[in-house]
């Protein structure tokens, strides 16, 4: 494999626990769900966020913070 080494689910976590708290805030959370081989992190919305209008806005935002401290991450996967 050419990519460099497979991100974990607690990789992805610790850089989520951050910012976690401020999505706890309004009721929310965000589950880790897996982590595929392409590096494509796959993520399930709890609490308040699971049926939030602005999801989209927020996806942005940790796809980005995301990125940013794990430039592996190729995508992120709602489910």
């Amino acid at each position: 494999m050419s990519n460099k080494s497979k991100i974990t689910i607690e990789e992805v976590d610790t850089v989520l626990n951050t910012i976690r708290k401020h999505i706890q805030n309004d009721g929310g959370d965000i589950e880790v769900v897996d982590v595929n081989d392409n590096n494509e992190v796959i993520i399930k919305w709890l609490g308040t966020c699971a049926a939030c209008n602005k999801r989209e806005l927020t996806k942005y935002g940790v796809e980005s913070y995301l990125i940013e401290k794990l430039p592996e991450i190729k995508d992120i996967i709602q489910i």
